[in-house]
């Protein structure tokens, strides 16, 4: 970003100066058995902690630190419409911008930051085709892919029975 003119936020430099070691973190937190985001989470407080003991970090860049981290294993997910939402998200090119940083690294496949970078330059019916070809290019692989979630009706209305009042309407 600097060497293209652009601008870098001291939230985005602490990102990317931090990573590795929210990276080791999560990484021991994971093999203590503690599952993927909430061993991220752990790894994202106990590095901002460790920070803000030797420096102080505004609040302001550190919420804007963690979303950017936090965003990272969204980039793993191309296989249904939260990648179209994820696009809308607020922080979105910072996250994306450092997933490119990790690719340049080496740390995330290349394959990944190409569909992504391709992924925002389309619309529409290409975009359900680039998450449809994903999906049957993992299923090929012998990777197993989650299907909708199909909805389940009634909740609190169906438990109070249909067409029952409530008290609060008596």
């Amino acid at each position: 970003r600097v060497e293209a003119g652009k601008s870098v936020s001291p939230a985005y430099l602490f990102a990317a100066l931090l990573w590795h070691e929210v990276l080791k973190a999560w990484e021991a937190e994971k093999a203590r058995g503690e599952h993927s985001m909430p061993a991220l989470q752990n790894a994202m407080d106990s590095v901002i902690e460790t920070q803000c003991e030797n420096m102080a970090i505004p609040r302001r860049y550190t919420t804007i630190t963690r979303e950017i981290w936090s965003m990272q294993p969204r980039f793993d997910q191309r296989t249904n419409a939260a990648a179209e939402r994820f696009l809308g998200q607020e922080r979105f090119r910072a996250a994306y911008d450092f997933m490119l940083l990790r690719s340049q690294c080496g740390e995330v496949d290349a394959k990944i930051a190409k569909w992504w970078t391709d992924f925002q330059e389309v619309e529409g019916h290409d975009r359900e085709r680039m998450i449809r070809e994903e999906r049957e290019r993992l299923r090929s692989a012998g990777v197993v892919v989650p299907t909708k979630k199909k909805r389940r009706r009634g909740g609190k209305a169906k438990a109070r029975g249909e067409g029952e009042s409530s008290p609060q309407t008596e």
